[in-house]
């Protein structure tokens, strides 16, 4: 049984650390390394959020380009994150990213037939 649910509902995605984004284009697959505050340990956790096996990825607002153009003096973070599963296995994701205080914005929509959530080693 896969741990996703349990480990995707016990993170707080909002304003959540995005420290990369990676894509793979043989493999149609995206990567997001987040990175939690644990409490306990004073420090952050850093997680693999990968989409594998994509159908499509869309963005409803902002643009892509803003992200080249990203000011490395502030975090690229997470507003929301919330997902839904289809009973054919599909999930799709609906997440809103921000590029900084009063920076553009940039809300994405994927669907994967598979997801994984695992920490980064």
């Amino acid at each position: 049984m896969s741990k996703f649910p349990e480990l995707f509902k016990s993170i707080d995605w909002h304003d959540l650390p995005l420290k990369e984004i990676s894509i793979n284009s043989e493999e149609k697959s995206l990567r997001f390394l987040i990175a939690p505050y644990n409490e306990e340990l004073d420090d952050y956790d850093y997680f693999n959020l990968r989409f594998l096996k994509i159908q499509s990825i869309n963005t409803s607002e902002g643009n892509l380009n803003d992200l080249l153009s990203f000011d490395s003096n502030y975090l690229l973070e997470f507003n929301y994150c919330e997902y839904t599963l289809d009973k054919d296995g599909t999930y799709h994701f609906e997440f809103l990213i921000l590029l900084g205080s009063r920076k553009p914005v940039i809300k994405f929509e994927i669907s994967a037939s598979k997801v994984t959530l695992k920490p980064a080693v």
